[in-house]
Formats: C-alpha cells, structure tokens, sequence
C-alpha cells in the first residue's frame, strides 16, 4: 500500500482549507488544479490502457477504438433523451465497478453471487457516502442531470435521511474491515473523511483518483507485467485526447457562463461516457486474472 498517495491528499485538503481562509477563489482555483493534474496522472491513464485488456490480441486499434467510442456515443445520446435512467444506470455499475477494484485489492474475487451482491454494496457504499455528506451539492448535481427537480422535490426527505445513510455507509466498510482485517479499507475510510471538508468534485476525485484509479493502474501493471513506463506510454494518446477535451471545456467554459455554473453536472457526464466501456472491460480483466493480486 503506498503511503504517499494519502499524505498527499491529506495535504491537498490541508492546503484548500488555508486557502479558503485567506480566498475561496483561490482555493477553488487550487482544487481544479489538483483534480486536474490528478486525472492526468492516473485518473485518465489507469483508463486510457484500456486497449492493453483487450482479449482478441490482433485486434487492431483503431477496431477497438471505434468499439469503444460506439459505446460511449450511445451512452452519451441516452443522457440526452433518458437522463434519469442514465444516472441510476451510473450508479450501480459505478458501485459495481468501485466495490469490485476494492475487493480485488484485498484479494476477493467475483466467484459467487454473494460476491457480486458484496461489491455492488461496497461500491454503493462508497458513492453513498460521498454523496450524503455533500447534500446540497448532490441534490443540485442529481436535478442537473436528470432532468427532474430533485433539488426541490425531495430535499426533506434527502436532509432527514442523510445521517442514516451516513452511518450504514461507514458501518458496512467497517464490516468489511473487521472481516477481511486488510489496511487498506482504513485507508479507504481516511479518504472519505477528510473529503467531507471539501466540496464534492474534490471528495470524489480524492477518491476517484487517490483510492480507485491507482488500485486499478497497479492491478493491471502487475497482471501484465509492464514497467510504469510502458504503460505510460501505452496511455499518453488517450491522455492527450483528454487534455484536449479538458482545455476546450475551460476555454468554453469562459465565454459561457451558464455552461460554467453546470461544470460538476457535466463533469459527471463525461465521467460516465468514457467509464462504461472502461468497466465492461475491467470487469473481464477481472474475471480472466482472478489469481492474487498483492497490496500495493
């Protein structure tokens, strides 16, 4: 388990509470830029190796390429004409996706029903938790992207709930914890404490790209028995690809102020775009290397 990754969000949290202190521009400022160069680091590239998982071997790229971006195209046309069912669409093979990495990390696999059942709860437990301790923001975002006024609608029921969610969320990590005795699920629960003091794009991405995406690039490395480096270069065409996406929507963003106060909503949108054919495939990967992945 490396250390250095919880020291640094540890240390990123620290730094935007002093600096929103002093300027919460700033400090919003700061979080971008961490979220940003996070994602560049491992949060896209632990996605952007994705052609390296592929079972056919003489596929060509471009084949696979153009596989993959059907899919997220039409994932994409759903958001626009079935928002809501998008969204729980997201949620559960995001749960799936993040209970199932986690469960690989302390040496779980997918080879019972019950196992599935545990990484669809693991991950939801996770996601809940980010979420009810980010309400407001939450209910803000949820109405943003599907299109019905949850904001509104089912905020008292959203509030009153809150603190139970809270607690079954943490309760079931725990249990994991106290079942498997594995280290890293306390890590895990650091992570999402200290993201309650940030803003919800920053809790998620702590999480995202701190726990998650990290846990999956060294899963992959080992599996395959590539260097960092090879995988980096493996990755650096998509990365770009998405740097460039990253740079458009800022510049967009500049001259368009409403598409600026949606930035989260949208965020969350592309997230879900290029991460479904990222889960299928890691789900297989998975599946085909089902032997012991060691802690990292």
């Amino acid at each position: 388990m490396n250390k250095w990754r919880y020291i640094i969000a540890l240390f990123s949290v620290f730094i935007y509470l002093m600096a929103f202190d002093f300027n919460p521009e700033l400090a919003t400022n700061f979080s971008y830029s961490v979220i940003i160069l996070g994602l560049l680091i491992i949060g896209i590239p632990h996605g952007a190796i994705d052609h390296l998982l592929q079972k056919d071997k003489k596929q060509l790229l471009f084949k696979f390429i153009l596989k993959y971006l059907i899919i997220v195209v039409i994932y994409f046309l759903t958001w626009q004409y079935f928002p809501l069912l998008s969204l729980i669409v997201f949620i559960l093979y995001s749960s799936f996706h993040f209970g199932e990495s986690e469960l690989q990390e302390i040496d779980i696999h997918m080879v019972s029903i019950w196992s599935y059942f545990r990484a669809l709860f693991l991950g939801l437990s996770i996601l809940l938790f980010i979420i009810f301790t980010h309400s407001n923001e939450s209910l803000q975002i949820v109405s943003q992207l599907s299109g019905y006024d949850f904001e509104n609608t089912f905020k008292e029921i959203f509030i009153s709930s809150r603190l139970y969610i809270i607690l079954l969320s943490i309760v079931f990590i725990v249990w994991q914890i106290i079942i498997t005795k594995k280290r890293s699920l306390i890590a895990l629960i650091m992570l999402l404490l200290i993201g309650t003091q940030v803003p919800l794009m920053f809790a998620f991405s702590l999480y995202f790209i701190g726990q998650h995406s990290y846990n999956a690039w060294m899963h992959i490395k080992h599996s395959l028995s590539i260097s960092f480096l090879s995988l980096y270069k493996n990755a650096s065409p998509f990365t770009l690809g998405a740097l460039f996406i990253f740079v458009a929507i800022y510049f967009y963003g500049k001259f368009n102020l409403e598409y600026l106060k949606s930035l989260s909503s949208h965020f969350f949108i592309f997230l879900a775009c290029i991460s479904l054919p990222h889960f299928i495939l890691m789900h297989l990967f998975y599946k085909k290397n089902s032997n012991y992945f060691p802690n990292f």
